[in-house]
Parts: C-alpha cells; sequence; structure tokens
C-alpha cells in the first residue's frame, strides 16, 4: 500500500488511481482517504455492494436536491416479493439517484439483471448522463457497485421465443428481461 498526502495525489493521480495497489491519503499527518482499486466489482459481497449503491445513492439524491431536482415520492412496495428482474429503464434511474435506487437499497430485494439488459444499460449510460447533465463517472460509479445478478443469454434462451411472442405489441428489447424473470421464478420490475 501506498502512502500519499493530498498534494502528492494531486499531482500524481492519474498514475496513483491507475496501479493495483491501495493507496492511503493523508491529510496533514491523518488519514483522509483509501483508494482500493477493483478490477471486478461485482466480485464484492452483494451486501457491501449494497451499501455502496446505497451510499452513492444518497450522494446523487443530495446532488438533485441541492439542484432542486425533485422526483414524486412513490409509496412503498407492498407485495411480498423476494426477487425481481429489472429492465433497463430501472437500471438507469437507478444509476442516475432517481426513485429506482430504492429498489436496491430499501428493499432487500434480490435483483436478476438479462444480459441482454445489462449490455443495453452499458450503451445508454452517456446519454443518462448526457439528460441529468450528470459526470459520466456519476453514473458508471454506481452502475459498478449495482448489487444485480446478472444472468447470461443460455440461462433464459429457452424462454425467450415465447416472450417475444407474449410481448409483440410492446418494446421487444423487454423480452429478455421477461425470459430471464420466467427462467429465475422472478419478478419483472419496468
Amino acid at each position: 500500500m501506498k502512502i500519499v498526502g493530498i498534494r502528492e495525489l494531486r499531482a500524481k493521480s492519474a498514475h496513483l488511481l491507475g496501479g493495483a495497489e491501495p493507496v492511503l491519503v493523508t491529510r496533514h499527518g491523518k488519514v483522509s482517504g483509501v483508494y482500493v482499486p477493483l478490477a471486478d466489482p461485482t466480485r464484492l459481497p452483494d451486501d457491501l455492494r449494497r451499501e455502496l449503491a446505497t451510499t452513492l445513492g444518497k450522494r446523487l439524491e443530495k446532488h438533485w436536491r441541492d439542484r432542486a431536482w425533485r422526483s414524486s415520492s412513490s409509496p412503498r412496495i407492498s407485495l411480498p416479493l423476494a426477487s425481481v428482474v429489472a429492465d433497463a429503464n430501472v437500471l438507469l434511474s437507478a444509476v442516475a439517484g432517481k426513485a429506482a435506487v430504492r429498489v436496491f437499497t430499501e428493499f432487500g430485494l434480490t435483483v436478476h439483471v438479462a444480459e441482454f439488459t445489462a449490455d443495453e444499460v452499458v450503451e445508454s449510460r452517456p446519454v443518462t448522463a448526457w439528460k441529468y447533465a450528470m459526470a459520466s463517472e456519476l453514473i458508471e460509479m454506481p452502475w459498478r457497485f449495482l448489487a444485480v445478478h446478472r444472468h447470461p443469454a443460455f440461462v433464459y434462451r429457452r424462454a425467450l421465443p415465447r416472450a417475444i411472442a407474449d410481448l409483440a405489441q410492446r418494446d421487444p428489447e423487454d423480452a429478455h428481461a421477461l425470459a430471464c424473470a420466467r427462467a429465475s421464478s422472478a419478478t419483472v420490475v419496468q
């Protein structure tokens, strides 16, 4: 672990934060923070990822409050759910710190995501950052730490044709979330 002062961190941030070694940051000789690089945040335990998502969500909520962007408060979920499958709109809303973040932070649900949906979110992050006038990093970080269980396409492939047929009059991209829900016995959240 490297130990650096705040001044050195500012001067060498790209080098220090781009490495694989943790960095302890001090200010006037006292610990100010710790940077721990993560090659794969999905390897963190779900409870830690949920705590990080909660912290980031609260910071983003404060960001929106400070900018006077208010979202309408929605009633709490009253259904006895254990797990859900989230579509791209819910995920993007959550990483932007909007009301959907509550699905991940307040209800203790296991959230499943179809591989196709996860890819859709990755593609849409820049647009979401632009839409809410946010730095792209403020969208990237919550997405990396969101406690979701990603399902590769082969897990729900057999359920996909029926899901496509059932959603013929709706957005065909939602079929992946429905197929994933059917394959994992979860409820779809849109």
